[in-house]
């Protein structure tokens, strides 16, 4: 578990560090305590927009999957959520690594308790 968190954390700083690294050679520079600031807001925004969005994510599908009593159609919504969770996360520019671990968890815990039906937990 924790080592997918570090994925996820890593990925954000890459990506702050190459935004960095880029607007360097390209003149933009910012200097000293601009750069970390912006780097920090940077990364702030794409990991914890990611953490948003796969909260909510989770949330949505859990309470999706209360209105369906079908297993190979919630275990099919189930598996597809964390590609879709990925792409779209990924092309808004957040952490799609955070977003499907957190909406992986939310679906395990909760989504299982609230979302899935008896028949589909026993199956």
């Amino acid at each position: 578990g924790e080592s997918l968190f570090n994925d996820g954390v890593a990925g954000s700083l890459y990506q702050t560090f190459l935004a960095l690294v880029l607007l360097t050679l390209h003149g933009q520079a910012p200097s000293g305590l601009a750069a970390f600031g912006n780097g920090l807001v940077l990364f702030v925004v794409e990991a914890g927009g990611g953490l948003a969005l796969g909260g909510l994510a989770g949330f949505l599908i859990s309470q999706g999957l209360k209105r369906i009593d079908d297993p190979v159609l919630e275990t099919t919504i189930t598996l597809l959520s964390a590609y879709g969770i990925y792409w779209v996360a990924n092309a808004v520019h957040l952490s799609a690594i955070i977003a499907v671990i957190v909406t992986a968890l939310i679906l395990g815990n909760y989504g299982q308790a609230i979302g899935m039906s008896a028949r589909t937990r026993s199956d």
